[in-house]
């Protein structure tokens, strides 16, 4: 169960409350959907969504959401056949590590990715129709990414 701080801060139609403690899981045999960015970004933002697979972080941050009241903005989003977690990440916070736990540095691309990651909670954060967890990726561990086999269409 998480805790969060007595005060809340207004960043202006949005209110984020702190965690009162330390929030910080593992989650082991994830995988990276898609390379992290922006809706219409350019590229060159630091702060960036990261879905990641995984059905124990999933299942971890459910259960962190149970506690919060109102209309749940969930970070598990249901994909039909598995789901998924959306969290944010900043590229200049982030450590990446080899499976050697050898610090590395970012791959040209993270999409595709099986990964060890940290997720930090942040706090909560409630608009006035909706609430939800911030959530961050702090640590990520790279194992080979997955090789898929797609034909190309123009065969």
């Amino acid at each position: 169960m998480v805790t969060f701080a007595d005060k809340a801060k207004q960043l202006g139609a949005t209110s984020f409350t702190p965690c009162s403690k330390n929030e910080t899981f593992r989650a082991d045999g994830a995988k990276i959907l898609w390379q992290p960015g922006v809706y219409q970004g350019n590229g060159s933002e630091n702060r960036v969504n990261i879905c990641i697979q995984s059905e124990e972080a999933s299942e971890m941050l459910s259960g962190y959401e149970d506690c919060l009241e109102g209309n749940l903005c969930s970070v598990v989003k249901d994909c039909g056949n598995f789901y998924y977690v959306r969290a944010k990440m900043q590229w200049d916070k982030v450590h990446f590590f080899n499976a050697e736990n050898e610090r590395v540095s970012k791959p040209p691309t993270l999409a595709g990715y099986n990964c060890n990651v940290m997720f930090h909670i942040k706090g909560k954060w409630a608009s006035h129709g909706q609430v939800g967890l911030s959530v961050e990726v702090t640590d990520i561990q790279l194992f080979e990414p997955e090789e898929t086999d797609y034909k190309s269409p123009f065969l």
